[in-house]
C-alpha cells in the first residue's frame, strides 16, 4: 500500500509540472490536461513497475524464493551432510545411515531422517523409521523434510515421540548456526507469449496499416511530430515482426 501512494503522489507531482508547461505552449486547458494524465499515467506504471520499494510483500516473496532454491538444492544435493553439522556443533557423534543419521550422546540417541525429495514422505515411509528406530531405540525422531500426512496419530499409536521441521524451519536453524549453504544461482529465461503474439510475421499489415494512418493523422493534429514518431516505431515493428525468426519460429512450433 505504501508504494502504491508513493507513485500516486510522485505522478500528481509530474501531472502538475506537464500540464503547467503544456498550457504555457497550447493555451487549451483540456489538450494539456489529456496530455499531462498520459504522461502523469506512463510515469507512474513505469515507477510501480521499476522502482525497488522493497516492503513486506517484497521480502516475503524474497524470502519465498530462497525457501524454493534452498528445497531444490536439497533435493537434489541431499542434506544429511548440512543437517548433520548442526548435530555436530552441539556435540552428538553423528552415525549416517540410509536417509539420515544417528545422533547420540552419552545420555541422549537421537534418529534424524533427512527427506528432502521430490516426493513427500508417505505413511509407508514413516513405517520403515519406525521400523528402524524400533532396531536402535532411540529416545526421538526427528525429521526433516516434507510429509503428505500427520505423524501425531501414528506416533501416538505407535507410543514414539517425533518432531518434523520444514525446509523453513531448517532455514532459520541454519540461520542461527552460519551454516546455510551457497547456493547455485538459477536463471530461467522465460518467452512471454505475449511477445510471440506481437511480433510474428501475421502483425504485418496490422503494423503497416497503423504507420500509414499515423502518417495521414500528422496533418491534421496538433502535434504532427508525435504522430510520424509512431508512424515510425510501428513501421520498424512491422519490418521487424516479418523478418525475424526468433518470434516466428516459436510461433510455428506453438501449434
Amino acid at each position: 500500500m505504501a508504494k502504491f501512494f508513493n507513485v500516486l503522489l510522485i505522478g500528481f507531482a509530474v501531472f502538475s509540472l506537464a500540464f503547467v508547461w503544456l498550457y504555457y505552449f497550447v493555451k487549451v486547458a483540456w489538450i494539456s490536461a489529456l496530455c499531462s494524465g498520459g504522461i502523469a499515467l506512463c510515469s507512474c506504471i513505469i515507477l510501480y513497475k521499476l522502482l525497488p520499494f522493497k516492503t513486506k510483500k517484497y521480502y516475503s516473496k524474497q524470502r519465498k524464493d530462497y525457501l524454493e532454491k534452498l528445497e531444490l538444492y536439497l533435493s537434489l544435493y541431499g542434506g544429511k551432510e548440512i543437517v548433520a553439522d548442526v548435530f555436530r556443533a552441539k556435540n552428538y557423534e553423528i552415525y549416517f545411515i540410509e536417509n539420515g543419521f544417528i545422533a547420540q550422546k552419552p545420555e541422549r540417541k537421537l534418529l534424524v531422517w533427512v527427506w528432502f525429495k521430490f516426493k513427500p514422505l508417505a505413511r509407508q515411509d514413516f513405517s520403515e523409521i519406525l521400523a528402524v528406530n524400533r532396531k536402535i531405540n532411540s529416545d526421538k525422531i526427528i525429521i526433516y523434510g516434507k510429509t503428505d500426512f500427520d505423524v501425531k496419530p501414528l506416533c501416538e499409536y505407535s507410543n514414539t515421540r517425533c518432531t518434523v521441521f520444514s525446509v523453513d524451519d531448517l532455514c532459520k536453524i541454519l540461520e542461527q548456526n552460519n551454516t546455510l549453504p551457497d547456493l547455485p544461482e538459477i536463471s530461467v529465461k522465460k518467452d512471454r507469449k505475449i511477445f510471440i503474439y506481437a511480433f510474428n510475421e501475421k502483425r504485418f499489415p496490422y503494423y503497416i496499416i497503423s504507420s500509414i494512418a499515423l502518417v495521414g493523422i500528422s496533418f491534421i493534429s496538433f502535434f504532427p511530430i508525435y504522430s510520424l514518431v509512431m508512424s515510425a516505431l510501428m513501421l520498424a515493428a512491422a519490418i521487424y515482426s516479418k523478418y525475424n525468426k526468433k518470434y516466428n519460429e516459436k510461433m510455428q512450433s506453438s501449434f
